[in-house]
């Protein structure tokens, strides 16, 4: 009972005690009529007593009454005072074990958490991280809903949902939940460049290139950064053109083209958008300039490749002799191969001879020089010659070596080893014949 209480009662006590005192001073009977009562005659002290007296008893009941509901509401709160002790603790010890990578207690210990205090939507978030560290990731996404529900403007949410799409595999919905995040949110670098990693990840090109830009803005870049947004641009590019919207694409790739020369994919985009709306001259004419501009040996193949569709064996072979003469050191080599290939392939097998006769002593060990080189000793009459040839072919690319290979874990030995160097194991190591295997298979003659 606290101290005012306890005085209100005293100060109770003592009226009472003085309308006693002050009724015993007139004794004379006196009537007392209750309705629906007998009248009662007593002394006057007797009925101011009695009527003190209850009235004293009334009010001790109150304040007893009252003190009894305030020690109950303090039991309660002390109960939910321990309650809520317990949950914290069991919160903290899931943080503990889930930075612990104690991933399924982690997991347990939300989940006790959750059944404690449903409405915990820290405890639901947490839950669906762990269950998605532990490659679970359909129970992540629905503890994480639950946590959206309860914490619907909680950014974390939208961002663990995404994370839980994509160790599903789902890129799509992955990419919404991310998109929905920067709508919400805001578009921190953070977050664009996860939508610009997803968007890449699902070849979603132009999501991808937005994304990218949007980070870029307003701060230097990088030549790292400058070539991954050349390639996004190049591949929104080609995008547009699979869409249908040939316009479009040759004017963002020849943009890119005419900014980065020697961006070799912008020219190879250009291409393919010429060819696609059947002007191949144009096509051709652009693999020419960007074989100019960038002594790419994959456009000049292409270019060349494009010519023989065409029909034009004359330009193919002048563009090789050409690419032979200009380029240097090993382009130029690579060049002359596939001019000499390219004699063969037409019927002029004597200046095929020649080219990769030129080359010969340039290359240590090529299997193509030497299956022409051969070729060439065989149609003269050299069978000897072509021996030799085909010979110093195969040493050079240790076919007649003998391997070892653990059965184990794969590691090749050159020489035989009681013990693996690798993996430890013993007697292990077997001789491996999966060339010669392959050799029994049949084999398709090389293409010229």
């Amino acid at each position: 009972m606290t101290v005012p209480r306890l005085l209100g009662l005293v100060a109770v006590l003592l009226i009472v005690a003085s309308a006693v005192a002050v009724s015993q001073q007139n004794g004379a009977p006196t009537t007392l009529a209750v309705p629906g009562l007998r009248p009662i005659t007593a002394p006057l002290w007797v009925i101011v007593f009695a009527g003190a007296l209850t009235g004293g008893v009334l009010t001790a009941a109150y304040f007893t009454a009252l003190s009894s509901r305030d020690a109950m509401a303090r039991w309660r709160q002390e109960r939910l005072d321990r309650q809520t002790a317990r949950i914290d603790r069991l919160h903290a010890d899931g943080i503990r074990a889930l930075l612990g990578g104690e991933l399924e207690r982690a997991r347990d210990l939300f989940l006790k958490v959750t059944e404690l205090a449903p409405e915990r939507g820290e405890a639901w978030l947490l839950a669906g991280d762990a269950a998605r560290a532990e490659a679970d990731p359909e129970a992540a996404a629905e503890f994480h809903l639950r946590a959206q529900g309860l914490m619907p403007d909680e950014p974390r949410v939208l961002e663990a949902l995404s994370r839980d799409a994509e160790s599903g595999g789902d890129l799509e919905r992955a990419g919404r939940y991310q998109e929905q995040l920067i709508e919400r949110h805001g578009a921190t670098p953070a977050r664009r460049e996860r939508q610009r990693d997803l968007a890449i990840e699902s070849r979603d090109w132009r999501v991808a290139l937005s994304a990218e830009q949007d980070c870029a803005r307003g701060r230097k870049r990088n030549g790292v950064e400058e070539r991954l947004l050349r390639g996004l641009r190049i591949e929104a590019a080609a995008a547009d053109a699979a869409a249908g919207d040939a316009e479009a694409a040759l004017i963002a790739a020849r943009r890119l083209a005419n900014e980065s020369p020697d961006f070799e994919p912008a020219y190879d985009v250009l291409a393919d958008v010429h060819r696609a709306g059947g002007n191949d001259e144009a096509a051709a004419e652009v693999l020419a300039e960007g074989y100019a501009a960038t002594a790419s040996l994959e456009l000049l193949q292409r270019l060349v490749a494009l010519r023989l569709e065409l029909e034009q064996p004359e330009a193919a072979i002048s563009v090789l002799r050409d690419a032979s003469g200009q380029l240097e050191s090993d382009a130029a080599l690579a060049a002359r191969i596939m001019l000499g290939r390219l004699y063969h392939r037409v019927g002029l097998v004597e200046e095929a001879d020649e080219e990769f006769a030129r080359v010969a002593d340039r290359v240590k060990s090529s299997p193509v020089v030497d299956y022409y080189r051969a070729r060439a000793a065989q149609r003269s009459g050299d069978a000897e010659a072509a021996y030799e040839v085909l010979r110093q072919s195969i040493r050079a690319a240790g076919y007649m070596d003998v391997r070892y290979a653990c059965q184990s874990c794969g590691e090749e030995h050159a020489d035989y080893a009681r013990r693996c160097h690798r993996c430890g194991e013993w007697a292990t190591l077997e001789m491996d014949i999966s060339r010669d295997a392959r050799a029994a298979e049949p084999v398709r003659r090389p293409v010229i």
